[in-house]
């Protein structure tokens, strides 16, 4: 528990960065189902077990992962599906149908740019509210979290600020979905502290 992010009370090891990214989808999913079933004593019920033995809903549900462009989450088929940086990583695998936002691109120095900085955040933000929302009318896919590293180092070193963050996290709470900080490439000291996102 040392190496916790503040305010996380479990940890999980994982074999690699994308088995991680993997693993925290399949948490946000199973959660999230788990949660529209009605909590953690429902259990899933018979069809359900029957046809997701079918890759049919309900029990394989339509979910989807929103990440941004310039993201690099992995090589394995749900992080290439997350995954927006280089073709050659997912050329040739087939994907989920899942939306890619736009990230904030700032303008440096950032103490000269701070209104074309924050406007950057702000048409972000509502393209990640439009995509979920899209998703949800025109592909019938409820979006069950947003996924984003701090800082988007494979994609070009694009990256967020604090109030860009914050405003990820009160668009995930106020939409009821999981907010996934990858931190593969920026945790563990690489950007001075244990986690890029303190």
């Amino acid at each position: 528990m040392d190496v916790a992010p503040r305010g996380m009370t479990r940890v999980c090891g994982s074999m690699c960065g994308t088995c991680s990214v993997e693993g925290s989808f399949k948490h946000a999913m199973i959660s999230y189902a788990q949660a529209k079933r009605g909590g953690m004593d429902v259990p899933p019920t018979q069809e359900d077990l029957n046809s997701s033995m079918m890759n049919q809903g309900p029990g394989s549900p339509n979910y989807s992962i929103l990440s941004f462009k310039s993201g690099f989450h992995g090589r394995l088929l749900g992080a290439l599906s997350a995954t927006r940086t280089n073709p050659l990583h997912k050329v040739d695998f087939p994907a989920f149908d899942w939306p890619a936002a736009e990230p904030p691109r700032y303008k440096y120095p950032l103490s000269a740019n701070v209104a074309y900085n924050q406007e950057q955040d702000r048409t972000s933000l509502a393209d990640v509210r439009s995509k979920i929302s899209q998703w949800k009318t025109e592909k019938n896919s409820e979006v069950v979290a947003v996924i984003i590293e701090p800082i988007m180092s494979e994609g070009g070193d694009n990256q967020i600020s604090s109030e860009f963050a914050q405003g990820l996290q009160d668009i995930t709470k106020d939409l009821g979905i999981y907010f996934i900080v990858d931190e593969v490439q920026t945790g563990v000291c690489m950007t001075g502290s244990f986690w890029a996102h303190e």
